[in-house]
């Protein structure tokens, strides 16, 4: 199989060439990476929410050093992001009132790229990945910053939250990735709004 590296340093056209069905199976070998663009118009043309994480990959170098340059770097994705969002969702960014069921959501476990996406398009919701609770240990704070009106958090240590005070924030709550229906029925139990999971028989 063809390994062309890392994407970043790939052209467009060579990306667009790249056989990506095949290793499922050869009916679908004449499909390919697909625009966010595209991604988008299909979401649209079915009808689906979208939750868009905002990802920038591992840290570079290591030290305070590299810690702002990866801190800059999600800072400009969380800004190409929404600005090439804002873009494809003008017409419903642009309704007077909004109707959020038609607009995306940003997530991400980087605050700098929720603040981007924040100063770029302040009209589309905004969601803090946690990943554990000592990560993030002035929490509501952050959120505030950021204008969140959501918080996605591992369901694992769910129980060490102040679950009231974030509800009582107005912010809904997810928990990710669970995919044990009995564990979704406890998480409801808590007044968890919705859960990301790998398995369709996993609902709240």
């Amino acid at each position: 199989m063809f390994n062309p590296g890392i994407v970043k340093n790939i052209s467009l056209n060579t990306l667009s060439d790249l056989d990506a069905g095949s290793w499922y199976d050869e009916s679908f070998t004449t499909e390919r990476i697909p625009l966010f663009s595209d991604v988008v118009e299909y979401c649209r043309s079915k009808s689906i929410w979208m939750n868009i994480e905002l990802k920038g990959g591992e840290h570079g170098e290591n030290g305070p050093e590299g810690e702002v340059l990866y801190e800059k770097h999600m800072y400009h994705i969380g800004e190409t992001v929404a600005t090439l969002t804002a873009s494809l969702f003008a017409e419903d960014l642009k309704q007077n009132p909004i109707d959020f069921s038609k607009v995306p959501l940003f997530s991400s476990f980087s605050i700098s790229a929720l603040i981007a996406a924040k100063t770029v398009s302040p009209q589309i919701p905004r969601a803090l990945l946690v990943h554990k609770k000592a990560d993030v240990p002035n929490l509501m704070e952050v959120l505030l910053n950021i204008g969140a009106t959501a918080v996605h958090l591992n369901h694992v240590d769910i129980e060490e939250y102040d679950l009231v005070a974030i509800k009582a924030a107005g912010l809904k709550i997810m928990c990710y990735t669970v995919n044990s229906p009995d564990r979704a029925n406890a998480l409801r139990e808590l007044g968890i709004d919705a859960v990301c999971t790998d398995s369709f028989d996993v609902s709240i």
